[in-house]
């Protein structure tokens, strides 16, 4: 029943999703809807996943949000934009995993690049799944720290497969039917700062919700140093959401995770320590992966990591 009640309550999502951005025309109440929608499908995902296993409770929460990201990116548009979009252009955006509008907006392009992005993202996707077959097969015990490593590489194979293999596959199908979409990953190992990683390659649906819903309009007010740090608590809480919450347990620590970001990216204002990190390449990649890699265990707990994997591991 409650199974049930979720996915009744995504669909009538789905199509409030398909008709406010058409009617609404005053942006104050198209941020109230936004908000309320939101609130509608995430806090019910809340609700009815309490008693569900770990992945139950992913997928409870995990599929609400990525609404509540598409109503946000939608509903905060203005009236002018969104109503260019037909119906089936806005069921397009919403299965689309990225959140820029403008692909939806432009004439259909047919672009060679699927055929590139096909080969990188069989790539990726055979590269994650070689990490996971080596946690799978890893012959160690299945108890304490030696469990705690496999289930991490484990999940080392899940986010390459998934992030940098699957995400791209999808990105070819779409271009391959003339969307001029774009990928959410963009080489983030090649990102020479902090702040790089963050705004230009990382997860950049994410990034651009939140620039839409945070750091714009807070900026004004706050100055847009202010502002990108109250993204980074904004990301924090929302790793609480999609992590935390699901494990049942490491509350705090995601949080913890993006004020180390904010850390990093205010040291890069130093001009000294820019001019540093100017001189060599490889420091300036040392250095981005040393803050982004190196504190991920603070992202991914052992509550975590542990309920994903551990009853699956041989």
């Amino acid at each position: 029943m409650r199974v049930v009640w979720l996915i009744s309550l995504l669909i009538s999502t789905g199509l409030a999703l398909l008709s406010l951005p058409q009617y609404l025309r005053d942006a104050q109440q198209r941020r109230w809807a936004a908000w309320f929608l939101a609130l509608l499908a995430i806090g019910n995902g809340l609700w009815l996943s309490q008693p569900w296993p770990i992945w139950g409770r992913i997928i409870a929460i995990w599929v609400p949000t990525y609404l509540a990201f598409k109503g946000w990116r939608l509903l905060y548009s203005p009236h002018a934009q969104t109503k260019q979009l037909g119906f089936w252009r806005k069921v397009g955006f919403i299965f689309w995993l990225g959140m820029q509008l403008e692909p939806w907006l432009l004439p259909l392009q047919p672009d060679l690049a699927w055929r590139k992005n096909v080969a990188h993202g069989a790539l990726w996707l055979g590269f994650g799944g070689v990490i996971g077959l080596v946690a799978w097969f890893w012959p160690t015990p299945t108890v304490g720290l030696w469990l705690l490593w496999r289930c991490w590489l484990a999940l080392v194979g899940v986010v390459i497969s998934v992030f940098f293999g699957v995400t791209r596959l999808y990105l070819a199908i779409w271009q391959a039917f003339g969307w001029q979409v774009q990928p959410l990953f963009l080489a983030p190992i090649y990102s020479r700062s902090v702040s790089e990683w963050w705004g230009k390659r990382w997860n950049m649906a994410v990034h651009e919700v939140l620039s839409v819903v945070v750091w714009q309009p807070l900026k004004p007010i706050i100055g847009s140093r202010w502002a990108a740090a109250m993204v980074f608590i904004v990301s924090g809480l929302l790793h609480e959401l999609l992590l935390s919450y699901p494990a049942a347990g490491g509350w705090g620590w995601p949080t913890g995770y993006f004020v180390v970001q904010i850390a990093a990216t205010s040291l890069e204002r130093q001009r000294s320590l820019r001019a540093w990190l100017r001189r060599s390449s490889y420091r300036q990649i040392v250095w981005t992966l040393s803050w982004t890699i190196i504190p991920a265990p603070l992202l991914f707990r052992p509550e975590l990591v542990l309920g994903l994997f551990a009853t699956y591991l041989p």
